[in-house]
């Protein structure tokens, strides 16, 4: 039963088929993809935050134009936006999410094209050749994507105040919501060094 890769003989002898044989590098193929995937949709989740962040430094007022006169009750207030630690902190965030994106749409572009390179198998990859590297550069990627997208979610939920904490706000839970994949798949630490090594 569930014998078609690896069996044992009525001697004992334990047996690998040669098709087994052949998808030892593949092994990996599936838990590769899953971390492809992650990297691409870390991209999506830092954007989530970094629109809910734009959005409510926009609308917030806070703070005077002239800081040099004497202020009155009167005088209007400015959108924290237009405070520069602030813009920088949103934008930054702005800029690293199409990075991310990048990176996942051209390495969800290097599977297609190992599997693109097949020869009439289907379902899995004939031309081993590039998958190591691959591999090294997906662990990597989830690495550093998953714990970047992970700071800047909480950069950002800290950037709306006391308003990033509230549940309406939406950006509290997705902060909550997203640390786990920083260690699914692999630690961050122990991809970084997995790469390192290739």
């Amino acid at each position: 039963m569930l014998a078609r890769y690896q069996y044992v003989d009525g001697d004992g002898n334990f047996h690998v088929t040669e098709e087994k044989k052949q998808s030892r590098q593949l092994h990996y193929a599936t838990m590769m993809f899953t971390r492809g995937s992650m990297v691409k949709t870390a991209g999506g989740m830092l954007a989530r935050a970094a629109t809910i962040a734009t959005r409510y430094s926009c609308i917030r007022q806070q703070g005077y134009r002239r800081p040099n006169r004497v202020v009155s009750y009167k005088d209007p207030e400015v959108p924290i936006i237009d405070h520069y630690i602030q813009r920088y902190r949103v934008c930054k965030y702005i800029a690293l999410t199409y990075a991310l994106k990048c990176a996942g749409s051209w390495l969800i572009e290097q599977f297609q094209q190992l599997e693109n390179s097949e020869l009439g198998v289907v379902g899995g990859i004939a031309d081993t050749s590039a998958l190591t590297t691959v591999a090294a550069t997906t662990a990597g990627l989830k690495g550093l994507t998953t714990l970047l997208t992970c700071n800047g979610i909480e950069d950002l939920r800290k950037s709306c105040g006391g308003n990033g904490y509230l549940l309406a706000s939406g950006i509290g839970a997705l902060s909550v919501d997203y640390v786990w994949q920083t260690t699914a798949e692999g630690d961050f630490i122990i991809l970084l060094l997995q790469t390192a090594r290739f």
